[in-house]
């Protein structure tokens, strides 16, 4: 973010993974596709435990290319085992930690007065059903119903194209987490 002009008031921004010191859970990867394959070995240098490539311009496009480009992240992320939900995604938002990894800033709203970017202040409120959507559409239709008529998710996951982490492995993922007892699919 800080190599693109990002500063911020809220969060210290680095111009590389190799710059901070800590432990990486999640890369949110938002850059043209060409350089997409020196970011995921950026994050799995770094060993980054999960990634949201929001990114379009792979197999989607209908280009060879595009599809060549697909594999090269795939065989990337594959060898370093980081799962990835994408490319092409929504995104996908955390209800119940406060966690927006999606393109859609609307999901973060705050409820009048609030200061904090904290779950309980948010307009979108915590609830017990996940959905899973291939399609960005659907997944920010239910977000946007969500706010509303205050029905309550505990997650939504936009698939994307499904680069390694497809339906089954977040069926697999919900069936254990304690925050859901709903599962939805589109």
């Amino acid at each position: 973010m800080k190599k693109g002009g990002c500063s911020s008031r809220w969060f210290k921004c680095y111009s590389r993974l190799d710059t901070y010191d800590g432990p990486v859970d999640l890369a949110i990867v938002v850059v043209p596709a060409k350089p997409v394959p020196g970011v995921f070995r950026e994050c799995a240098e770094k060993g980054v435990k999960g990634i949201v490539l929001i990114t379009a311009g792979f197999r989607e496009i209908e280009d060879p290319a595009g599809a060549v480009l697909h594999e090269e992240v795939a065989a990337i992320a594959d060898s370093a085992e980081i799962p990835v939900v994408g490319p092409n995604t929504f995104g996908m938002i955390n209800f119940h930690r406060g966690l927006n990894a999606s393109f859609t800033p609307e999901f973060s709203l705050l409820k009048k007065g609030a200061v904090a970017l904290t779950p309980e202040f948010s307009l979108l409120k915590k609830g017990a059903v996940a959905l899973v959507s291939q399609s960005g559409g659907m997944s920010h239709l239910m977000g946007f119903l969500a706010m509303r008529m205050d029905m309550r998710f505990s997650k939504i996951v936009g698939l994307g194209n499904r680069l390694n982490v497809d339906f089954t492995e977040m069926l697999e993922y919900l069936d254990e987490d304690p925050d859901t007892r709903v599962i939805a699919l589109y």
